[in-house]
């Protein structure tokens, strides 16, 4: 995106509430302009939706038009750590629809408790996106309904 001129705005990426170091806009841990052989890191995850093996790119990929009514993005939730350091009543969620809200942490703190509190781990993908029933259920299900 930066190196197509479509963001104006870095600072979109990062939350202004976010205490870990690692996350902010422009810290000695996350410089920016990015800097070789340092990784970087934005404030908010995209939804699940899609298994990416290894490295290959799915296909086919999820049109947006089917994706109207789900969360697309929201502030990290991969952890009830992470959500508790930033807004412990709830996050911010963007909508394929192209809307945006805040949803109360009351909405998805059940899905989110089963993640826990340590390293993400792909063993709890079910918890966090279980799309093999309808409607899909987990912490991203959760933001889907709202």
């Amino acid at each position: 995106m930066m190196d197509a001129n479509l963001m104006t705005s870095q600072q979109i990426f990062y939350c202004p509430s976010e205490g870990n170091p690692r996350y902010p806009f422009n810290t000695p841990e996350n410089p920016w302009p990015p800097v070789a052989g340092i990784d970087g890191y934005v404030a908010f995850g995209c939804t699940p939706a899609v298994y990416w093996p290894g490295s290959m790119v799915p296909e086919p990929m999820p049109r947006l038009s089917k994706m109207k009514s789900l969360a697309l993005a929201a502030d990290i939730v991969s952890t009830t750590t992470i959500v508790a350091a930033r807004h412990s009543s709830g996050v911010k969620v963007v909508y394929g629809d192209g809307s945006a809200h805040y949803v109360d942490h009351g909405t998805f703190a059940a899905d989110l408790a089963k993640l826990g509190s340590g390293a993400f781990s792909s063993a709890k993908n079910v918890n966090d996106l279980n799309t093999t029933i309808t409607p899909s259920l987990g912490v991203w299900g959760d933001l889907d309904r709202n």
